[in-house]
């Protein structure tokens, strides 16, 4: 199976994201679920089949209060060391040279006075690593959602038992 990419230019900064090997992206992925977590309650009943629709599809009014709690329940060195971690697979193009995004160091050189850019990287890199995941779960939760609806549609129907 082919490892997934991703290039954009973000504020004029050209940045590649290349899918992690398995289980660094598991690591990953176990670091922004206890992150993001919170979030993920805006998803309840979201019937998506790509990520972009999962994304458009979304009240992002109700995204507000959750990652409000998720980042003031982060200490500091953990809104430090995210923003590499999750741009451990990605680099960006700097007059020609390439930067590697998985440092704070090599964050600084290509996002000097471009923090929308950053974050539009960030959410890149989350995009090649975990979109069939995020499309994936939510799915699920909205397959979960209906199959209960109709049990209590059901049971709701069902004839009561004579005595």
């Amino acid at each position: 199976m082919a490892t997934k990419t991703d290039t954009k230019i973000f504020d004029g900064v050209q940045v590649t994201s290349v899918q992690l090997p398995a289980m660094l992206g598991y690591d990953l992925l176990n670091k922004v679920g206890e992150v993001f977590s919170p979030a993920l309650a805006a998803l309840k009943g979201v019937e998506v089949d790509t990520f972009e629709s999962l994304i458009t599809r979304l009240d992002v009014s109700a995204l507000g209060p959750p990652l409000m709690a998720l980042f003031g329940k982060l200490n500091a060195a953990d809104k430090k060391n995210l923003p590499p971690e999750i741009l451990a697979g990605s680099y960006a193009m700097v007059e020609g040279v390439r930067v590697d995004l998985g440092s704070a160091n090599g964050i600084n050189i290509a996002f000097e006075g471009k923090l929308l850019a950053l974050f539009q990287a960030m959410a890149m890199a989350l995009k090649v690593n975990f979109a069939d995941l995020f499309v994936g779960v939510a799915t699920q939760m909205a397959s979960v959602v209906t199959a209960a609806r109709a049990s209590i549609a059901a049971s709701a129907k069902a004839p009561e038992p004579s005595a």
